[in-house]
């Protein structure tokens, strides 16, 4: 039997990982959860996620810190729309055990810097990558050893490490900025139960945002009536899910 652990925000690292399990016999599809443990004893082992800032997200480096990993092959797949900054030597340094890290460029799903491109731009970017993922999958069904852990000079390590720690510590204040329409918002309370960290309640039909965010922007994304912004910069901006994911996938049953 084999596993992948994902974690994903608008369904890219689902969808990476729904592709290279289709390759892999007998395989596991598990969203990863915060602060939960998890029994890992299987052939291969895989964990899927994206790059948050340069860096990995709290909920990898609580995955990672709680769980022991044993398999006869283990790899980590990220994935970002720039690059890996940190991410793939902090994973390394964390757990020395993996067999083949490496990382695949997806399209922006982060409103606050960038407008996400349209759902028939984000199929075509994907299909330039097509075969960047058959390459990763291969060598995966391969078992080969590879770390690619983007080591870059110390002067670039030393910016991607104030970049990740500066966002960190910002996200405790992510509850001031998130917004709802209230001539628009229906109660359908979508982004509560999509919510990866159960971050978001109901209170008077309306969504309410505790200090557990991430900003994954699943939240925004997901929102069927476009309600839910996160500053104003993101308003009127366009929402992304992957084009091959769809919205009921990104809600935890």
């Amino acid at each position: 039997m084999n596993a992948i652990f994902y974690f994903t925000g608008t369904g890219n690292s689902l969808y990476i990982a729904k592709k290279i399990s289709e390759k892999l016999k007998n395989c596991e599809l598990i969203e990863i959860k915060y602060n939960q443990e998890y029994k890992i004893n299987h052939d291969i082992v895989g964990i899927v996620f994206p790059v948050h800032a340069y860096g990995l997200q709290p909920i990898i480096k609580n995955f990672l810190k709680l769980n022991e990993i044993k398999a006869n092959y283990k790899f980590a797949i990220a994935n970002c729309a720039g690059g890996p900054g940190n991410t793939l030597l902090d994973l390394y340094n964390l757990n020395k055990t993996f067999n083949y890290i490496d990382y695949i460029l997806m399209p922006e799903n982060y409103s606050i810097l960038k407008n996400p491109i349209s759902k028939e731009q984000a199929i075509k970017f994907m299909e330039n990558k097509k075969e960047n993922l058959k390459k990763i999958i291969t060598n995966i069904q391969n078992r080969k050893n590879y770390l690619n852990l983007n080591k870059k000079f110390i002067i670039s390590r030393l910016f991607f490490k104030i970049i990740n720690k500066s966002f960190i510590r910002g996200l405790k204040h992510s509850v001031k900025f998130f917004k709802v329409d209230k001539t628009k918002c229906t109660g359908c309370s979508i982004c509560s139960k999509s919510c990866p960290m159960n971050n978001i309640e109901m209170v008077n039909n309306l969504p309410l945002w505790n200090k557990n965010c991430i900003q994954c922007f699943r939240c925004i994304n997901i929102c069927p009536e476009h309600t839910i912004s996160f500053t104003p910069i993101t308003k009127n901006r366009n929402q992304y899910i992957n084009p091959h994911i769809s919205p009921k996938e990104l809600i935890p049953k």
